[in-house]
């Protein structure tokens, strides 16, 4: 009978997906609370998001770093967290390389004080990638 179940579906498995998972979200509202974003503004010059190579429409949600280079908000959120691990320490900007370094939970009241209200759909909905002032 085991032979007839889907290896995705085994505990250990399913266990470690689960973690994966939990992970990945701790992470996106760690580098959410870290970075805000902004809608770009009417008339600026047009800008393209260098990890998916398409342009940022106006008023769309981006994220632009100290190093002025931007981002859809949503890609940089997914190539950052594809990019750490369990120890989010620091990230870097896919373009030039410049590290910026994240605050730990301890040191993020926001991530901190949510952590168990968070559900998929509040990540999704509640995205704000660059909250730093002045980045925009």
């Amino acid at each position: 009978i085991m032979e007839w179940i889907p290896k995705a579906l085994l505990p250990t498995e399913l266990v470690q997906k689960k973690h994966d998972k939990d992970l990945g979200l701790k992470n996106r509202r760690l580098l959410a609370s870290a970075f805000p974003s902004t809608g770009m503004e009417s008339g600026a010059s047009p800008v393209t998001c260098i990890v998916c190579l398409e342009g940022i429409a106006e008023k769309e949600l981006h994220c632009k770093l100290a190093c002025s280079h931007s981002f859809h908000e949503d890609c940089i959120l997914t190539w950052w967290t594809r990019k750490v691990a369990e120890d989010l320490t620091n990230v870097e900007c896919p373009m030039c390389r410049e590290s910026y370094k994240l605050p730990t939970q301890e040191e993020s009241p926001d991530v901190r004080a949510t952590e168990e209200a968070w559900t998929a759909a509040d990540v999704v909905q509640t995205l704000h990638l660059c909250s730093e002032p002045g980045f925009a």
